[in-house]
């Protein structure tokens, strides 16, 4: 098994980019995926520089994957999709248009964690049209994972670590929250380099808000399962960047997967969650007594 590092997530600027890359480099992770899954307007990650960092981390032994946006809404996108694949590189296609634009120009593709591969006649599917691998969706369980694992002569990948992109829309949650629409972009999520936090009422729970994309409040993380993670049969866990200490999670995840301790507290995690492989999320914890206030 071996590490993969998802592609960033926020918009960040192009000094922070770079210097992330750099950092990249030195990280123990076989697979780096460089990319704008989120939204084209970002200006960091367009095409050309795009082209320039993937050089680099190849030239370095990355295996490079450029990652397209998972929501594609107009011609602009579109066109964008069409630019990244005259790049030399392998393709995640985030959605099935991309997916569909990879294969007719030939390219190696992979199927991204957007494109709905849910168990193994999903998988089987996209292998059989030449897809080379697959980052299931984020909410298989670890049963669900080894199964399709178990029969695919294919590369498959799982979120390990991360914020995790849950939901996308061609609507700008940033935008929207400062009563701004989709023609005012400015990038103003660049002032946000770790997305906007929202909460419910109560003020439990919530979201990151991060452009055009909600991701998972929580931190999700799988490092202390290594032993489950290595069980699964999957190719690849994927860690998702974060503005800081990336790099101390990917050493983390690679002494653990070794069989060496950990000192969590040092990483400064915090509670973290894992409910997805575990089968937990989504679960409800429902106070006993509504019901019995209900027929009161």
């Amino acid at each position: 098994m071996k590490l993969s590092l998802g592609p960033v997530l926020y918009n960040w600027d192009k000094d922070t980019v770079s210097s992330f890359y750099e950092e990249a480099i030195e990280m123990p992770v076989a697979r780096v995926y460089i990319g704008q899954a989120i939204c084209t307007q970002r200006k960091s990650f367009k095409a050309k520089e795009i082209e320039e960092i993937a050089h680099t981390l190849q030239e370095a032994g990355k295996e490079v994957i450029i990652s397209t946006p998972a929501l594609v809404s107009n011609e602009a996108e579109l066109s964008f999709i069409k630019e990244l694949l005259r790049l030399p590189f392998a393709i995640e296609a985030n959605e099935m248009s991309a997916l569909s634009l990879a294969l007719k120009a030939k390219k190696e593709v992979y199927a991204g964690p957007h494109i709905e591969c849910y168990n193994t006649e999903d998988a089987a599917f996209l292998e059989g049209l030449g897809v080379k691998g697959i980052t299931v969706p984020m909410e298989l369980n670890k049963e669900s994972i080894e199964k399709i694992a178990a029969v695919s002569n294919i590369d498959i990948e799982f979120a390990a670590h991360g914020h995790l992109p849950l939901a996308f829309s061609w609507r700008c949650y940033t935008l929207r929250d400062q009563g701004l629409g989709k023609a005012d972009c400015a990038n103003q999520c660049g002032a946000h380099p770790e997305g906007l936090t929202i909460k419910a009422s109560d003020n439990s729970g919530g979201f990151r808000i991060n452009g055009t994309s909600v991701l998972s409040m929580e931190i999700y993380s799988l490092i202390e399962k290594a032993e489950e993670l290595k069980q699964s049969k999957s190719s690849h866990i994927r860690i998702y960047p974060e503005l800081k200490g990336t790099k101390d999670i990917a050493d983390a995840f690679s002494d653990a997967l070794k069989g060496k301790e950990l000192d969590l507290t040092a990483l400064g995690l915090g509670d973290t969650v894992s409910g997805y492989f575990d089968n937990e999320a989504n679960k409800i914890k429902i106070d006993p007594t509504i019901k019995q206030r209900a027929l009161a």
